[in-house]
């Protein structure tokens, strides 16, 4: 698949994105590695390697690069850099997709300067700061309480928060002054102080649950009083998990590492920045063999805490995955996450085809026409409303524009259909193909009622490369987008419609010929009245 992105392709696709804010005084982040490889530019961003490549890039970035102090707005850069300031723009916007550059109107703190470049360099992963300084400065304004019933890994635990500049509040003092995040750390069976855990939670305090037992650690995930398990739900359900284990003979010391990895995880949820795992996971690392996996935990349904409080069930999968693809509060949202839809390989998964070959025959939409007559052309007209590409002429240069719209631009549902007895359509069972406005052959038809059966396929794969469980619940919204885009496109035209509530999907896969571990049918209508 070619990922290549233009600069100007992507100041098209973000020009009137308010959620990709290029730096009004940009200033490259030293602490981002760089590199020059004969006529590339490869810049190695915590989010993803960019290769900058080209005749602006060679003409261009060798005297501007230097000017990217933090000092100068986009229009004294065009100028000292003497090109025209939308071409300074597109360049911006391509260093800034990168994660090289961050706002300059912020000093760089004085000191531990391994800290501000951790800071810098990781900012790009959530662009919840517009710079490594202004990360720097919500450390050092946020405060963590320690909880734990032993005092020696306490002081091992305060000792490596301090060293990263994290203030910490002493334990006699949570009471009177609540902390941005408190660290509840259970060994070996010795819970933290529960009266004192209960109150911080009650206050609004987001609670980072650790257990160190047996074999294995579990860090998170963070208890937010709107958000997440709590602990006591988190610990019911890393034991249905099985992550933790007693398993006898030598293990890993892993209460060695364990202050370190409270640190890390810490100081990522504090600054806000990184990739915090336990903002919804709980992070286990096991200790024989050394490993680290992730874990969803749900809440219990019945749990008086954070549950319904009015069930004993335990919610079952269905439950289980309604929790793992909800929306976290808006302040918990990474706006590089929808900064991502402009990586390049996501900008070539919304262009991305489903190959095929054999017979084609041609649907053209007639756009002069407001009421297409014939079989033919009302056919071509229901299936281009929730399937086709627009026409180039009706599209914005770069960018790919559809009749009905869908998740992430990604164009998830694919048509497949039968046509019976259709004037003008030869009968068959067909692949549309929307950016063509053409059907490719499959085979003949089935025997069954004039007209045609329409089923409404989803690219899964296509859409899990970039949204992963969410998927699911993506392709279902866009199949019923589609088929609404449909109905009334054939409604407009007085064909009868019908939308199957049900359909042996074995059957359908069988008869179109489809890749069971890349596309799943998602609809079925049938439309008559073509004559």
């Amino acid at each position: 698949m070619n990922t290549s992105l233009t600069a100007a392709a992507l100041d098209v696709a973000t020009q009137n994105d308010a959620q990709f804010t290029i730096p009004t005084m940009p200033r490259v982040v030293a602490a981002v590695p760089t590199t020059w490889l004969q006529d590339r530019y490869v810049i190695e961003g915590v989010v993803s390697r960019r290769v900058l490549q080209g005749r602006t890039v060679q003409r261009l970035l060798p005297d501007l690069l230097p000017l990217l102090d933090g000092t100068r707005t986009w229009g004294e850069l065009a100028a000292d850099a003497g090109v025209a300031e939308p071409t300074i723009r597109q360049v911006l916007g391509i260093l800034y997709s990168a994660g090289l550059l961050e706002e300059g109107d912020a000093p760089r703190p004085t000191g531990d300067q391994a800290l501000h470049d951790f800071l810098s360099r990781t900012f790009d992963a959530t662009r919840h700061h517009q710079s490594g300084s202004a990360a720097r400065a919500a450390l050092d304004a946020a405060t963590v309480g320690v909880v734990v019933d032993d005092q020696d890994f306490a002081s091992e635990v305060v000792a490596a928060l301090r060293s990263s500049h994290v203030r910490v509040i002493p334990v006699d003092e949570l009471q009177d002054t609540p902390p941005s995040l408190a660290v509840t750390v259970d060994l070996d069976g010795v819970r933290p102080d529960a009266q004192i855990c209960a109150s911080l939670r009650a206050r609004g305090v987001p609670v980072l649950p650790v257990t160190l037992r047996g074999a294995d650690v579990s860090i998170g995930p963070v208890s937010y009083p709107d958000h997440n398990p709590c602990p006591d739900c988190t610990e019911a359900g890393l034991q249905v998990l099985g992550a933790h284990r007693d398993v006898p003979g030598e293990q890993v010391p892993l209460r060695g590492l364990l202050p370190a990895c409270i640190v890390q995880e810490a100081v990522l949820l504090l600054a806000g920045v990184g990739t915090a795992r336990t903002v919804s996971e709980a992070i286990v690392i096991g200790g024989d063999p050394l490993s680290t996996r992730f874990e969803f935990v749900v809440r219990r349904p019945g749990c008086r805490t954070c549950g319904t409080g009015e069930s004993d069930s335990d919610g079952g999968i269905a439950f289980a995955f309604e929790e793992s693809v909800a929306f976290p509060p808006a302040r918990l949202t990474k706006p590089r996450t929808h900064q991502q839809h402009f990586e390049p390989a996501n900008i070539a998964l919304s262009l991305e085809q489903r190959p095929a070959e054999g017979e084609w025959f041609p649907l053209p939409v007639d756009l002069e026409v407001d009421r297409p007559t014939g079989a033919a052309a009302s056919l071509a007209h229901v299936l281009a409303s929730g399937f086709a590409l627009k026409p180039p002429h009706l599209a914005e240069a770069g960018k790919v524009r559809r009749w009905a719209p869908t998740g992430g631009n990604l164009g998830s549902p694919q048509a497949y259909f039968t046509t019976r007895d259709v004037p003008d359509v030869p009968d068959g069972r067909w692949m549309y193909r929307g950016d063509a406005y053409a059907a490719c052959r499959l085979g003949d038809a089935d025997d069954g009622d004039p007209g045609v059966e329409l089923v409404v396929v989803s690219e899964m794969y296509r859409v899990w490369k970039k949204y992963n469980t969410f998927s699911y619940r993506i392709v279902a919204l866009d199949a019923g987008v589609a088929m609404a885009h449909v109905a009334v496109a054939a409604t407009g035209l007085g064909l009868p419609t019908t939308n199957h509530l049900g359909w042996v999907a074995a059957e359908l896969q069988s008869r179109y010929d489809l890749d069971d571990s890349e596309q799943m049918v998602t609809g079925k209508l049938t439309i008559g009245g073509l004559r």
